[in-house]
């Protein structure tokens, strides 16, 4: 069983933050997805494997591992852990402009040791008050992420170089449009035709497109989506699963059955009163 379950959202705070843990090997993971935030991912126990735009990276706990904005990215149970523990901290892009008006132009590496060990530290610092009951405690971790961000900024920021970034991966940005459309209208009746004919581009290649560069069919991750976004309404309310079938996009609640317990393991009934325990 993969959980990743986000903690708590203060509107105060321009970040999220994520707990997540697996058991019982072989378990499924998070699925392969994107976001404009830049994440922090903190193992605490245990190894993670990491797809990120076609490669496949290992972390291992006390190792962060920073996800770039508009990464497209999978975590991946390690074959030799039974467990695993960590968080994955998420800075919104907005709130990284402010602080950097050129953020844009600017790619994090990854953290050598002393860097890594600082880093931490402070992501630690965020952890340890995100739900600090005090009212004033969103001026405390503002002050952590502030810090936070400085680190990044001044320790692992450089400068992307456009021309080799293309040469790379020349339909990143392509993928990245189309990722952002399914991810607006995954509750309609989406098909290749339509995705296909909305960004002027042939079904063939529009297919060729995510199965060269993502290793999934279309249809593979307009259901993935869906299947995050049923999850969070099966946890987070009390509606009935035919209405969260249909209110996610799916035709049935026969295939909406099928494809959930497909990608977790778990009917949807199964999941609610799992995760509601």
């Amino acid at each position: 069983m993969f959980r990743y379950e986000k903690i708590r959202h203060d509107d105060n705070l321009p970040i999220k933050l994520h707990d997540f843990f697996f058991d019982n090997y072989p378990s499924k993971g998070i699925s392969k997805h994107w976001h404009r935030s830049l994440e922090i991912l903190v193992p605490l126990y245990g190894h993670i494997d990491l797809w990120i735009n076609g490669e496949i990276k290992t972390t291992h706990a006390g190792k962060i591992y920073i996800i770039n904005s508009e990464e497209i990215h999978e975590i991946i149970p390690h074959y030799t852990e039974k467990y695993y523990k960590g968080y994955a901290l998420q800075i919104d892009f907005d709130y990284l402009k402010l602080c950097c008006p050129d953020i844009d132009k600017k790619y994090f590496r990854q953290p050598d040791a002393l860097n890594n060990q600082l880093i931490l530290g402070k992501v630690l610092d965020i952890i340890r008050y995100y739900d600090n009951p005090n009212k004033y405690n969103h001026i405390r971790i503002i002050s952590h992420l502030q810090m936070l961000i400085f680190l990044l900024l001044n320790h692992l920021s450089y400068n992307k170089d456009n021309s080799l970034e293309l040469k790379t991966n020349k339909n990143k940005e392509r993928i990245i449009k189309i990722l952002h459309y399914i991810d607006e209208n995954y509750a309609e009746n989406l098909s290749g035709s339509r995705i296909s004919k909305t960004f002027y581009l042939s079904e063939g290649y529009l297919y060729k497109l995510f199965k060269e560069n993502l290793n999934i069919t279309l249809k593979q991750y307009i259901n993935i989506v869906r299947i995050n976004h049923a999850k969070e309404d099966l946890v987070n309310t009390a509606y009935p699963i035919i209405d969260i079938a249909i209110d996610n996009g799916f035709a049935n609640v026969k295939s909406f059955n099928h494809i959930f317990k497909e990608q977790i393991g778990l009917t949807p009934k199964q999941y609610r009163e799992k995760m509601k325990k």
